[in-house]
């Protein structure tokens, strides 16, 4: 692939195909990638490349690749090219951003012989510590509980997030078991501790962990194993707080259930009220016509059995009353949840 070597990325016109789809591969790739000829010459910059020294192709492709370089890190470039071996690693640049700043990064440089002479791809990428100091601020600054476990059960790192969670500081809690975290009644957590050891992903599982304090949370939580090379040597969880969605969802069934108590009271009220309407006219009439008769062995029989059946109607439409304010004070009210 190296038997031609275009002057820019986009100079393609002349190529065969199999080179134009080689380098354009070598284009898209994310990592930092450089190609000079064996006088320091860019002749190919990768997209990756561009990004890292924020710098246009066309201020890079032709340019001396030292010219990116601080002036200490020209002088271990140059040592680096002037030394007869084929690859040199684990180097140190400062490079030049197109803003006029610094960036220390990790650079590899390797020789390949290709039909027109020698090339030299140079390869740069973020330090590890750094990289990894970016990662631990962004896993600090997030709103969730993560933090890692080890295989016995100890935890060994814990974000800001965990403290604000369960109460416990970094200095705490790492080294101690995480059971720490664990109501006395928890009966899930050989369950979890199964599902990791078959290498499954525990994803969002709902349960409770206990405080510091020994209140309880409602939390929604994800583990996984933490694999270096073909084992895990331990498990990364994250728990969010789901106490106010659990509570919402409370209320909002509480309301449903009044909400269904209400359309029952207002049928009830339509069944029973028509026909209790209709008891309570008749017993009136019942009295008109009482009042009317004079002499009758039935008269007092036929009194106190239009009194019970009054009553009775008169109990009927309190309780439905009672009921209606009922349902109107729960709707109107706090839920206990």
């Amino acid at each position: 692939m190296w038997g031609f070597v275009p002057s820019t990325n986009d100079d393609v016109a002349d190529w065969q195909p199999r080179e134009r789809t080689a380098w354009r591969l070598l284009d898209a790739v994310t990592s930092a990638l450089a190609v000079t000829r064996a006088d320091g010459t860019i002749v190919f910059a990768s997209r990756g490349m561009l990004a890292l020294l924020a710098r246009p192709r066309e201020r890079l492709v032709g340019q001396a690749f030292d010219s990116v370089l601080s002036e200490p890190s020209r002088a271990a470039y140059q040592a680096a090219l002037s030394k007869a071996v084929e690859a040199a690693r684990d180097l140190t640049f400062a490079v030049v951003l197109d803003d006029g700043s610094e960036r220390t990064v990790d650079a590899s440089l390797e020789r390949v012989v290709a039909d027109d002479g020698v090339l030299v791809a140079i390869r740069l990428r973020e330090p590890f510590d750094r990289t990894i100091g970016q990662l631990a601020s962004i896993v600090n600054a997030a709103e969730d509980a993560i933090f890692s476990i080890a295989r016995g059960g100890a935890v060994r790192t814990w974000n800001d997030g965990a403290e604000r969670m369960f109460g416990y500081t970094r200095d705490e809690i790492v080294g101690r078991s995480v059971s720490v975290l664990l109501p006395p009644d928890s009966r899930d957590f050989e369950e979890i501790a199964a599902k990791l050891r078959r290498g499954e992903i525990v994803s969002r599982y709902e349960t409770v962990r206990r405080r510091k304090d020994g209140s309880l949370v409602d939390v929604s939580l994800t583990v996984g194993p933490l694999v270096a090379g073909d084992s895990a040597h331990g498990y990364a969880a994250i728990a969010r707080d789901i106490t106010q969605g659990k509570r919402m969802a409370a209320q909002l069934e509480r309301a449903e259930r009044v909400a269904a108590l209400g359309r029952m009271a207002t049928r009830l009220g339509h069944e029973i009220n028509s026909p209790l309407g209709v008891i309570l006219a008749n017993v009136a009439y019942a009295r008109e016509l009482l009042s009317r008769i004079t002499e009758a062995s039935n008269v007092t029989e036929l009194r106190e059995l239009l009194e019970d059946t009054e009553a009775a109607s008169t109990v009927i439409r309190q309780f439905m009353k009672e009921m209606s304010s009922l349902v109107a004070s729960s709707a109107d009210g706090e839920p206990d949840v």
